[in-house]
């Protein structure tokens, strides 16, 4: 299509005019392949109608002056408003001082077959105050090639009632068990990204918030497939706004 060109060299934006837009998702329907450039590979199309249609049925926009595929003559007044990004509240900030040193003793035994039998050596594990006490223990459990697994356990602060995290997926399960992870105190935000390879094109990118009682999800992405994008390309599965 005349027009669409990346906007510096090296840079792949581009800008569509609502024109277009149009006419590249018309293109995008009724085409086989897309080729992004010379000595790339092509995109194959097969499926795109489908998800488009997917995407108005999603949106209620099916049947409208709006709609991608699904097209027809209702107003685009009749496509309710999207819902509002849910709202996550973190708890009150608390103190990090006189916090333990060490992970409690029994954790690792609690943990089970969930840690290697041995302690990892030269380790600093995750301590960090959640609320009044309840204290956060990461233990290292497992390292490979380019990621760590990391096991999360609260107690009280003289590290006494033991317990696992109970950290949520969006599918309703919750684990206590995450990948390459870092928890900030003041924002009460714990971190985690997945590589499914090395290079870091795929995986998982994910955060929870502390909300002074449990943690909640803040953000997901995900990308199932290696193709060679950076986690900011990923699709975001689930994000939220704080307060």
């Amino acid at each position: 299509m005349p027009g669409l060109a990346p906007k510096a060299e090296g840079d792949a934006d581009v800008v569509l005019t609502p024109i277009q837009a149009t006419a590249l998702l018309a293109a995008i329907r009724n085409g086989q392949r897309l080729t992004l450039a010379p000595g790339r590979s092509d995109v194959l199309l097969t499926g795109a109608s489908a998800a488009l249609r997917w995407m108005d049925d999603q949106q209620q926009r099916a049947g409208t002056v709006t709609a991608l595929v699904a097209k027809g003559g209702k107003p685009a007044s009749t496509v309710p408003a999207p819902p509002s990004v849910p709202l996550v509240r973190p708890g009150p900030a608390v103190s990090q001082a006189g916090l333990p040193d060490k992970l409690p003793p029994g954790m690792r035994a609690q943990l089970g077959e969930d840690c290697d039998t041995q302690p990892p050596k030269d380790f600093s594990p995750i301590i960090a105050r959640l609320s009044p006490g309840v204290i956060l223990f990461g233990e290292r459990c497992y390292l490979g090639a380019y990621n760590e697994i990391y096991a999360f356990m609260l107690a009280d602060e003289q590290g006494g009632h033991i317990r696992p995290a109970q950290i949520p997926n969006l599918d309703g399960f919750s684990t206590n068990l995450l990948m390459n992870v870092s928890f900030d105190p003041e924002t009460q935000t714990l971190s985690n990204f997945e590589k499914g390879r090395g290079i870091a094109d795929c995986g998982g990118v994910n955060s929870w918030i502390w909300d002074g009682k449990a943690f909640r999800v803040s953000d997901q992405t995900e990308m199932p497939a290696c193709r060679g994008l950076s986690a900011e390309a990923w699709p975001v599965l689930f994000r939220s706004r704080r307060k």
